[in-house]
């Protein structure tokens, strides 16, 4: 049974977009907190802890 219409449940398109999807929004989020480690003095971190 297919949710969509006039779409079989094999389409390759779809898989493909779903998975581009997945890894842009995977990698806008692992973006954010990786910018921010870049943005820290090495010593600094390591003196903090």
């Amino acid at each position: 049974m297919s949710l969509l219409y006039n779409v079989p449940p094999t389409d390759p398109l779809s898989y493909t977009a779903v998975a581009v999807f997945l890894l842009v929004v995977a990698g806008l989020v692992s973006w954010v907190p990786a910018g921010r480690a870049m943005r820290v003095d090495p010593i600094e971190a390591l003196r903090g802890e």
